[in-house]
């Protein structure tokens, strides 16, 4: 029975807080999401990436500890597109449940910071849909809610990167979506 989450909170760029009462180990991914998004405002600007800690969640803490291990994948990526390199290939943990959806979802951004590095990125993985639930007032809704946000500032850098080709029937042609 997960704690109710404050709505009326912001916090960095619109994030959505989650407090220690609310949930200890969803506070840490909520930070942790913070120093991401601070991180993703560097992108494109010519400053290196500065140097952050993210917050860990231990094993024996709860399956927000697969968020906080893809946290670091989506910083090093962060930071890969910072430097001008590509981001290495991942392996993003998952799990089921809401925890599930917003370990989906990381994996999802991740695939957006690919993109932004001029990588490859299949149509289908590049416009898959997040995982957000509006509706639940939970720390892992809250948290799908800001990574909404996260994935919206990746975009934001450099929409023409994004852009959705979808081939005419006949395929001698393009139209651009």
């Amino acid at each position: 029975n997960e704690a109710m989450v404050s709505s009326d909170k912001t916090a960095t760029g619109g994030l959505r807080a989650i407090s220690d009462d609310a949930s200890t180990t969803g506070a840490r991914i909520f930070r942790n999401q913070e120093k991401l998004l601070a991180q993703i405002a560097v992108m494109g600007s010519g400053q290196p990436a500065p140097s952050i800690e993210l917050e860990t969640v231990t094993d024996n803490e709860g399956p927000e500890t697969v968020l906080a291990h893809n946290q670091v994948l989506l910083l090093e990526g962060i930071n890969c597109v910072i430097a001008g390199t590509a981001p290495p290939s991942a392996t993003f943990k998952i799990h089921s449940l809401e925890v599930g959806k917003a370990a989906a979802n990381q994996k999802i951004i991740y695939d957006q910071l690919r993109a932004l590095a001029s990588q490859t990125v299949p149509e289908k993985e590049l416009h898959a849909p997040l995982q957000v639930n509006m509706a639940l007032m939970t720390p892992a809704a809250t948290l799908q809610r800001n990574q909404k946000l996260i994935f919206e500032a990746v975009r934001a850098k450099n929409p023409s990167a994004f852009v959705r080709i979808k081939e005419e029937e006949a395929g001698c042609c393009c139209v651009v979506q």
